[in-house]
């Protein structure tokens, strides 16, 4: 695919003839017009193409790794994150969802919480002001990975420099749905996220700047320059920085944010290439909230608070940065072999003072709620190093691709949580609350690093043609695997080896139509102990998949189809009477789990040249190992819907857009003191969004999204407690390239 150039100037600010510079240094073609005077494209970047202009191939090859930037779609050439091998969407027998650049922008998905709220089968919402809450396939979402690395999520407690930080920087977002072993080693059958951030692709100078400015004072700006560093492009650098400062629909909470990144890559030899990049975030909020509004009073009657009611204080804040390194080496052998070599750190802290309230509300006087102060910090390093080869190999009259991966990787954790030395204050009438809360008085806590967790692994994938239409994919990844879980799983050393299969079969049923099926699994460590007093093996995850893959209106759109059953094995429960040697606990033993069976569909790209659509469904049903009904809150129906159209003719400089995310009704039941309860229930929504973007000329454009158009009231998430989703907004931007 050839990128589309007047997108390609808008997305990655170049002028025409810079634009055409990169379009031929990453496909390796070359351009020449008959013409008596040659001119570099050193020379040539920041102004645009003259008659007599020839451009030679920089000696910059983008390999097939799937970058989306600049290509102006919605349609992802390739996904790696499976399989570990460099496939097609349509050979990869896995659900897999790619939400590029393209579609980024043109949503304004400023977050990478807004991109997974509009990805097929992730339900992606904020729990809190500063942290989410996102599963997939009922499932929790565990894992995700920024360029390979994999970052642990410790149930969303960095989700502001994580999930809600900006995505100036991101090319793309892969969602690999179920099973997620081959790619992760651990983790539940819902979901891993790869993001693979911007590179500096290119060889000409340029960039650009915009300003952003919505509903409750939200006001942003992003900087993205590349720049070459010597005079034939084979050393390139892109800084991207973006930052924010936002008030918000909700009452005294506010935020600022920082994201810095910056990346070079050289070079070093025709088939070798250097990469280094260092990106910071910062994430400081005021009046975050812990726990939501309880849904309703301890009668059963719905309580109804304002859209903008918060329960947090004026003192409370859950801040958090980021900072992370990486360095890697790539190179192209002569026989069609690549490999690369990656060493990676992250350095990352939360500092959080919050106030909780539960309890039974009474309906007449506001009273009843009863108060629980926190404060915390975590501070986690992690280092990773990976080793990745991939190639063809002939087998029997027939070449295949092979693919072989090592990795390691150890984090430390330092955990200071002090105690309250006072009680907390009585909350009073809720009703008249105002955030004007007395402070605790905190004692002192001062920990060290402990080592958290140690992983290595060894990773071998294969794609067999057995046919010419006929394809066998297997991989498998032996993780040794040890660990003091305090941070996550509990007390208790543990160390354990274990093997995670993949296997799938593809079969090409018409140039357009592939079927494909596929067993995956994964595994989770857990803290539960048996009646010898050994911990619990791990919970194994298990997706099973079958499905049919397309490449429709001419390979402009990606489709897919399939049904899945994603379930858990090895779930503790509680074993009888029985206790843990030397404990008052309880022992527990290995059970069958949650099941989780359903159907997704998923169409992205473009039906015609300028008109791009994404539409992606989700059905499912979620059961206990009982058979009753699990994770009522999560909806078992969804459908998220998005198009953008730029007109023709005279009126090309306009893109029109909209979508809709539709979910089916959600319930939960609430017990009070009195052992009474109550089922509250949110009935099935839907939220539409628009977008209008006005291209001026080559160089500026400004665009407009308006988001909840019909201004929907909604519960984020239908549990005892909750906020409601965001009312009516809107947010301008305007930027201009250089």
């Amino acid at each position: 695919m050839i990128p589309d150039t007047t997108r390609l100037r808008r997305a990655a600010g170049l002028s025409s003839a810079s634009a055409l510079a990169l379009v031929l240094a990453t496909t390796g073609l070359a351009a020449a017009q008959e013409a008596p005077a040659p001119e570099t494209a050193a020379e040539a970047g920041g102004r645009e193409a003259k008659p007599g202009l020839m451009l030679q191939p920089i000696n910059v090859e983008a390999e097939a790794d799937g970058a989306t930037e600049g290509t102006g779609t919605f349609a992802a050439p390739q996904a790696t994150s499976a399989t570990g091998l460099p496939l097609t969407l349509r050979e990869t027998p896995q659900s897999v969802s790619v939400v590029t650049e393209q579609r980024i922008e043109d949503q304004n998905l400023g977050t990478v919480l807004d991109v997974l709220s509009y990805t097929t089968g992730v339900n992606a919402y904020g729990s809190e002001t500063d942290r989410d809450s996102t599963y997939s396939r009922g499932f929790w979402v565990s894992n995700y990975l920024v360029d390979g690395m994999n970052i642990p999520t410790y149930q969303g407690w960095f989700s502001g420099v994580s999930m809600q930080s900006s995505t100036a920087t991101v090319d793309r977002v892969e969602v690999l749905r179920g099973a997620t072993g081959l790619l992760t080693g651990t983790g539940e059958p819902g979901a891993a996220v790869a993001i693979t951030r911007k590179r500096a692709s290119s060889p000409v100078f340029g960039g650009t700047a915009a300003l952003r400015y919505g509903n409750w004072n939200r006001i942003g700006g992003t900087l993205d320059v590349s720049t070459p560093l010597n005079a034939d492009g084979s050393v390139r650098s892109r800084f991207i920085m973006d930052a924010a400062s936002e008030e918000s629909y909700v009452d005294r909470y506010s935020v600022k944010k920082q994201t810095y990144y910056g990346t070079v890559e050289a070079d070093l030899t025709d088939a070798t290439r250097l990469t280094f990049s260092l990106e910071h975030r910062n994430h400081d909020p005021r009046a975050s909230t812990w726990g939501g509004l309880p849904l309703m009073f301890a009668s059963g009657e719905p309580t109804h608070f304002p859209r903008s009611f918060s329960n947090a204080p004026d003192w409370s804040h859950w801040s958090s940065y980021q900072s992370s390194a990486m360095v890697r080496l790539d190179h192209r052998f002569d026989n069609g072999w690549s490999g690369n070599l990656i060493l990676s750190g992250v350095d990352r802290k939360y500092d959080a003072e919050l106030l909780y309230m539960h309890g039974d509300l009474d309906q007449a006087t506001g009273l009843g709620l009863i108060p629980g102060a926190w404060k915390g910090s975590d501070h986690d390093r992690l280092v990773a190093f990976d080793a990745n080869l991939t190639g063809p190999v002939s087998l029997f009259g027939r070449e295949h691709t092979l693919n072989f991966s090592l990795h390691a990787d150890r984090d430390w954790m330092k955990r200071d949580w002090p105690e309250e030395e006072t009680t907390p204050a009585p909350i009073g009438n809720i009703f008249v609350w105002t955030g004007a809360y007395p402070k605790p008085a905190w004692g002192t806590a001062e920990a060290d690093f402990e080592e958290n967790r140690t992983k290595f692994s060894a990773l071998a994938s294969g794609r067999f043609n057995l046919t010419d239409d006929l394809h066998l994919v297997l991989g498998g990844r032996q993780t040794s695997w040890k660990g003091n879980m305090v941070f996550e799983y509990g007390e208790g050393f543990r160390e354990f080896d274990k093997f995670t299969p993949f296997a799938g079969v593809v079969y090409d049923a018409t140039d357009d139509w592939s079927l494909y099926a596929s067993y995956t699994e994964v595994f989770n460590p857990q803290d539960y102990q048996d009646r010898n007093g050994n911990f619990l093996d791990p919970v194994i995850g298990r997706s099973r998949e079958v499905g049919a893959k397309g490449e429709i209106f001419e390979g402009r759109m990606n489709a897919s189809f399939a049904l899945f059953r994603s379930y858990l094995d090895n779930v503790a429960e509680q074993d009888g009477n029985h206790m843990v040697p030397g404990t008052i606990n309880h022992a527990y033993r290995g059970a069958k789990g949650v099941k989780a069976e359903g159907g997704e569909f998923e169409f992205s790209g473009e039906i015609t040249p300028g008109w791009s659509v994404y539409v992606g469904g989700q059905a499912m049903s979620l059961k206990a190992a009982d058979g009753g009904e699990f994770a009522p809150d999560q909806p078992r129906n969804t459908l998220k819907v998005f198009t953008a159209y730029t007109l023709p003719g005279a009126w090309s400089k306009w893109t029109l857009g909209g979508g809709l995310r539709w979910q089916s009704k959600t319930w939960v039941d609430v017990t009070n003191g009195n052992d009474e309860t109550h089922r509250f229930t949110q009935p099935s929504y839907t939220v539409v969004d628009a977008m209008a973007r006005y291209d001026f000329d080559e160089r500026w454009s400004a665009q407009l999204n308006v988001n909840n158009l019909f201004d929907k009231t909604y519960y984020q998430q239908a549990l005892d407690q909750s906020f409601y989703g965001e009312p009516l907004n809107a947010m301008l931007s305007v930027s201009a390239s250089f």
